[in-house]
């Protein structure tokens, strides 16, 4: 009995060492911990916000529309973290701020106005819905003052057509980041991860799970 005891807790221990390394090598290798950089998914993400994504997503799926990825753009610009809002095949236009995709309009519905703490300025901003053509809904900040916190202003583009095995991304702080409108469409050999969750620490104090739909 003592003996069938002791392989009990042998075995017990066992278990919990490899459930313990099990653990530590999917966050390392399959679902990685990271932070938010800068000001270009507000509100989504905050500077500095944490997030859970999934590694190699994307050998087996599809971006789709709504999805908030991780990519390297260039050797310099590595890690960027955008939201995907057009596909291979795709035209994309933006008119004063308002996104169309294959000529459609994407909706957005005014939340609340809210300040933001951008490169160390208070600066008062409209949240809004943004509704996409397949009924996904995320909240976006759109440029409603003259206002750029990047080079230059991107209010407004040109029609263009997404090429083959690439993606159209945008910040949701359209105000403030540099995406597809600066460097154009992205390869799909240069999406990292997927983005499953935040965690925003400042502002909202909670789990974003709606980015998991």
């Amino acid at each position: 009995m003592k003996q069938d005891k002791e392989e009990k807790s042998n075995l017990f221990v066992l278990k919990l060492f490899f459930y313990f390394w099990l653990i530590i090598i999917s966050f390392l290798y399959i679902f990685p911990y990271g932070r938010s950089e800068g000001p270009s998914m507000l509100p989504t993400a905050e500077h500095r916000s944490s997030y859970i994504s999934i590694k190699h997503y994307y050998n087996f799926f599809e971006p789709n529309y709504g999805d908030i990825i991780s990519f390297n753009e260039n050797k310099k610009e590595t890690g960027l973290v955008k939201r995907v809002v057009g596909l291979p095949g795709d035209s994309i236009h933006i008119i004063d701020n308002t996104l169309y995709v294959n000529d459609k309009k994407i909706n957005n519905i005014k939340i609340k106005k809210k300040l933001f703490n951008i490169q160390k300025t208070n600066i008062p901003l409209t949240i809004y819905e943004e509704k996409n053509h397949i009924n996904k809904t995320y909240n976006i900040l759109k440029n409603e003052f003259g206002l750029d916190c990047v080079d230059s202003r991107m209010d407004t583009i040109e029609k263009i057509s997404v090429p083959k095995d690439h993606y159209f991304v945008l910040g949701d702080n359209r105000y403030c980041s540099s995406d597809s409108r600066d460097f154009g469409p992205i390869s799909k050999k240069s999406i990292k991860e997927k983005i499953l969750f935040y965690y925003k620490p400042k502002s909202y104090q909670s789990w974003d799970w709606k980015l998991l739909n």
